[in-house]
């Protein structure tokens, strides 16, 4: 194809045209897509991949590949972390976030590997590990250093008086220091100048009553006592004539909507080339916030990636390293649950090892690195999958699948078990909803249950779930409902469960005085139980040895004198709530489909209690939505507005079967 000799006549016919960054632009494409396919040569010489494997891998470097080009003038505004700037000769340096906890930045210990642990491991894998706390912190101060004493002319530091939830922030101790120093320092207060409110005066605080008292009762009419007297209110001031009354009422309608974005055209959203698949990452994120969905899914906005090995890449050695042993438990390599000690200890370490290659050869993470987490990563999955195996001997479901998807994928097996995509029934163009379970468990009366491994301590919030953002486990469900698979039938969901990968704080690490647990002790793995929905109908199915007036040792089971399910301290539902949960999640995930279809993008967050996502939002830094003085959309996610919906629905569905 003589692709050298085409990018080499580009680059010259850009150069002779004067097009400097155009030549740059080829010359930069054709060297890293040379040197991607070389590294890729070396990833795959030694590992056979499926097309499909190769396709993923060649997407996943073709989407990280970045172009950083010299500006054409002498004059440039670089933007970079103290860390990774390397221009000594700067005119103007601006440091931004001078906060007590940022400069100098304090770290924490990592959850994986401890301060005392790196101390341990430094004699075997020395440099390879990255440093502790404490250097870290030492680390810190000096790059604040660096960055202080990097411009020539000018040195300008600020940091904001509160956060995004308005609370009052201190600043760095360099501040001080610095006052100290430079007597004749100038310190400016800068105060916003968006919105330039009148002195606060009796209308000013009926026309914010009005619009908080609209707002909430829009997001939730059971929250808002006085809905009718604001209507009137509203009313009323839309009816004034006299100036100063509409000026202001104008004045904070437009306010409060200034950043109200209307919807995109239909040749430019998501969609507009006809049927597509969305994931349930994709509907949570915009039942959080519609213009964050279009950022990340539609405009594919990310932050740059840093080579580490961060909890991301720990997920996928967790993923990996349990998937391998749960085939071995599939495929009777490994007698489940009755299996003897020495077989079950030979195959978590078989699949570990496994796992450390094949991440390491794929690039995820250094090699050293990998090895030197492989051991606390052994005694963690041990404890884990001991406290599974010991659930298992209670009941009678046992995996037949892992890493199930659903939906429409490109799939190089045809062999491989995939079942169908939740249909979203999309007004505009067929929607479905795909994805990926990481475990499915059956009993021979064709009850399933569905495990999703989570790294951190996620946990199923029900009254997350009847806003749309807690959808992936009822999203399981749906996908599995009345699923069939040859050889086994039609499936009949009970529960899904996310189950931590982490076990809870005990005596893995014992203090010098302090006497190690047990591991013979059914304590020690009782901790790692875990949460998610299911039918309380299916609880003896879940656990056999639960009795009247006591808890399961493997469930978040607990039953009353009775025989009845304690409501305080069960994950079940009842029949008719667990059934209606199925129905509403389908058709919360369908109206958000029909948003994103619609190209409805104007940034609408949510607030529970005082927390807002906006804190943590990675585009915060390009959102129109105005944090301080913004109407949120206000939810209540307590488990008795969620058991109000979910009885609606399920009273809707019995008048409906009548």
């Amino acid at each position: 194809m003589q692709v050298g000799a085409v990018m080499e006549q580009w680059i010259g016919h850009a150069t002779a045209q004067g097009a400097v960054e155009q030549a740059q632009i080829h010359q930069q494409v054709w060297s890293q897509c040379g040197e991607m396919l070389r590294e890729m040569t070396q990833v795959t010489l030694e590992h056979t991949q499926t097309s499909w494997e190769f396709f993923e891998l060649l997407q996943t470097v073709l989407e990280n590949l970045t172009l950083g080009l010299i500006p054409p003038a002498v004059d440039q505004v670089l933007i970079s972390s103290a860390q990774r700037s390397r221009h000594p000769e700067l005119k103007a340096v601006l440091i931004m976030g001078a906060l007590e906890t940022l400069m100098p930045k304090a770290t924490a210990e990592d959850g994986m590997i401890n301060d005392a642990d790196r101390q341990r491991l430094k004699p075997l894998f020395g440099d390879a590990l990255n440093a502790d706390t404490s250097q870290d912190f030492i680390e810190a101060a000096f790059f604040d250093y660096v960055a202080m004493t990097r411009p020539s002319e000018r040195l300008f530091i600020s940091y904001p008086a509160a956060d995004t939830q308005g609370r009052k922030t201190a600043p760095s101790v360099y501040m001080a220091r610095l006052r100290d120093l430079f007597t004749d320092v100038q310190v400016q207060h800068l105060q916003s100048t968006d919105i330039n409110w009148p002195d606060f005066s009796a209308l000013d605080e009926l026309i914010r009553w009005v619009l908080l008292a609209m707002e909430g009762s829009r997001s939730n009419p059971a929250q808002t006592a006085n809905v009718l007297s604001a209507r009137a209110a509203q009313q009323w001031l839309n009816q004034q004539t006299d100036p100063a009354i509409t000026q202001r009422w104008h004045h904070a309608l437009d306010s409060k909507n200034r950043c109200l974005i209307t919807p995109l055209p239909q040749n430019l959203g998501r969609f507009a080339s006809g049927a597509a698949a969305l994931s349930v990452s994709e509907l949570e994120t915009y039942a959080a916030c519609p213009l964050q969905h279009f950022y990340r899914y539609t405009l594919h906005l990310q932050q740059r990636l840093e080579w580490q090995m961060d909890a991301r890449s720990l997920g996928l050695m967790y993923h990996h390293a349990l998937d391998l042993f749960y085939r071995a438990v599939i495929s009777g390599t490994l007698a489940w649950p009755n299996c003897r000690q020495e077989d079950f200890e030979h195959t978590l370490t078989r699949a570990i090892a496994e796992s450390t290659e094949t991440l390491s050869a794929a690039a995820i993470a250094d090699a050293l690195e990998l090895k030197a987490i492989a051991k606390p990563l052994h005694r963690q999955l041990a404890i884990i999958l001991e406290a599974q195996r010991r659930a298992a001997q209670g009941n009678h479901f046992r995996p037949i699948a892992t890493e199930l998807r659903f939906g429409n994928f490109l799939n190089s097996d045809p062999a491989e078990l995939v079942l169908p995509a939740v249909n979203l029934d999309g007004a505009d163009a067929p929607l479905e909803l795909r994805g990926k379970i990481d475990r499915l468990d059956l009993d021979p009366a064709g009850n399933a249950l569905l495990v999703d491994y989570k790294s951190g301590a996620k946990k199923f919030n029900l009254g997350k779930f009847v806003h749309g953002l807690d959808l992936q486990l009822v999203a399981y469900l749906l996908a599995v409902r009345n699923a069939v698979i040859p050889g086994v039938g039609t499936l009949h969901p009970i529960g899904a469960f996310y189950y931590p990968l982490r076990p809870a704080e005990i005596s893995v690490h014992p203090a010098p005085d302090e006497e190690p647990l047990n591991v013979t002790d059914p304590a020690y793995y009782k901790t790692c139980k875990p949460n998610g929905p299911f039918d309380n109908l299916a609880i003896t199915s879940l656990d056999s040895r639960v009795e009247a007036g006591g808890s399961s040792d493997w469930f978040r089971i607990t039953l009353k004198n009775n025989g009845e399910p304690h409501a305080g301290r069960n994950d079940g539902l009842d029949h008719p709530l667990f059934y209606a949960m199925l129905e509403s999640g389908l058709m919360t995930m369908r109206s958000i489909a029909q948003g994103i279809q619609d190209g409805n993008i104007a940034p609408s967050p949510y607030k529970i209690g005082t927390f807002i996502p906006c804190s943590t939002c990675e585009f915060k830094s390009i959102c129109p939505f105005p944090r301080q003085g913004g109407l949120f959309r206000n939810l209540d996610t307590t488990k008795e507005y969620a058991n109000a919906k979910l009885t609606a629905v399920a009273y809707t569905l019995t008048m409906e079967s009548r």
